[in-house]
């Protein structure tokens, strides 16, 4: 249990990460437009 647990955890950092790079990449095109 415990590694599927962490198992879990990995994939969740992983995608909170590639939501934190698409939201910077968001913010730098919106603010290089204005």
């Amino acid at each position: 249990m415990l590694l599927v647990h962490n198992y879990h955890v990995f994939l969740v950092v992983m995608v909170v990460e590639q939501l934190m790079i698409y939201v910077n990449d968001f913010n730098y095109h919106v603010q290089k437009n204005n």
